[in-house]
């Protein structure tokens, strides 16, 4: 049965085929930058919605040598977040970011890093 929700935000997903020779380990995207004649990378988005229908999108992006991660609420004139604290970069763009929100409305933005850190040591950042 299919219903329709007043203000939902819809989203089709679609995997496209691949075959050994071009198989990948997940999305990255590469463009060409029209101004300065380079490419830049991006991972694939995270996309989730808080409880009162907004929503946010999370995505790594190259910036230089380093990866970024970054949030943004969709709203008029919202600007995105950098996530990840200065020294700690997001390791491949081809694994991409995950993002929840919890009941209460706080939001979690997970991403991979193989930099060193001690032992049981979480990175939190209050966005």
């Amino acid at each position: 049965m299919r219903r329709r929700l007043p203000g939902a935000l819809a989203l089709v997903l679609a995997a496209t085929p691949a075959t050994a020779a071009d198989l990948s380990l997940g999305p990255r995207t590469e463009h060409k930058h029209v101004t300065q004649g380079h490419e830049f990378h991006f991972s694939g988005p995270a996309i989730a919605a808080t409880s009162d229908g907004r929503a946010l999108v999370a995505w790594a992006s190259q910036e230089g040598a380093a990866n970024q991660l970054y949030l943004l609420r969709v709203d008029d004139g919202a600007r995105p977040v950098r996530v990840n604290p200065d020294g700690l970069t997001v390791e491949a763009l081809h694994h991409p970011p995950r993002l929840a929100v919890a009941p209460g409305g706080e939001v979690y933005v997970s991403w991979s890093s193989e930099k060193p850190k001690p032992e049981g040591t979480l990175f939190a950042s209050d966005l």
